[in-house]
């Protein structure tokens, strides 16, 4: 079975527990409860006729496990980066975490920017318009979402599996035609 690597980061009660949550079948919790390191599951979906497993990340989103960054973006194959748009300073983290991933992350993976807890409009501050111009500066999708209500989650999802499965895909063929290019190089007497 294929396994395709996402990877959920942001900053600490952005709502990333609560998406995922979501996404494999279980109810909306007000009560969660911080991730500490990382926690890993696991949901199966057919794409493109192909029954794919996509091993889920859930990061901490407080800055001691900074130094882990690293360990959990290596062989992502999608990023969801979240954001409140309750609060800046979870802007300015999801922006820390970008650069972050860029610098140290070698690898090619697809992101997908989400400003969540939509269903607080009345104490909105990061308008959809600022969320937007970062994801096209980034050049990622962007949604905005509610992990309450479900708005926009399943559209959300949707394409980081949609496009963390083609750089899989991408990734997969490029290591048949290196194993080819060097199975042929060696076998030359």
């Amino acid at each position: 079975m294929k396994k395709v690597k996402i990877v959920f980061a942001g900053d600490t009660g952005v709502g990333k527990t609560c998406l995922m949550n979501l996404i494999v079948g279980e109810k909306f919790s007000r009560s969660q409860i911080q991730t500490m390191g990382v926690e890993v599951r696991f949901l199966t979906k057919n794409i493109e006729e192909k029954e794919v497993n996509f091993e889920m990340w859930d990061t901490a989103g407080q800055e001691r496990y900074d130094s882990l960054t690293k360990q959990y973006f290596r062989d992502a194959h999608g990023i969801i980066l979240v954001y409140d748009i309750t609060r800046e300073d979870s802007v300015e983290r999801a922006k820390k975490l970008y650069l972050k991933i860029k610098d140290e992350i070698v690898n090619d993976f697809a992101i997908v920017l989400v400003g969540n807890k939509i269903d607080l409009e009345n104490k909105r501050i990061i308008q959809f318009s600022q969320g937007e111009n970062l994801a096209k500066s980034w050049n990622c999708s962007f949604f905005e979402t509610s992990a309450k209500i479900g708005t926009n989650v399943k559209e959300a999802f949707e394409k980081i599996f949609e496009q963390g499965f083609l750089k899989w895909n991408s990734k997969k063929e490029y290591h048949e035609i290196i194993l080819t290019e060097k199975f042929e190089k060696s076998s030359c007497c």
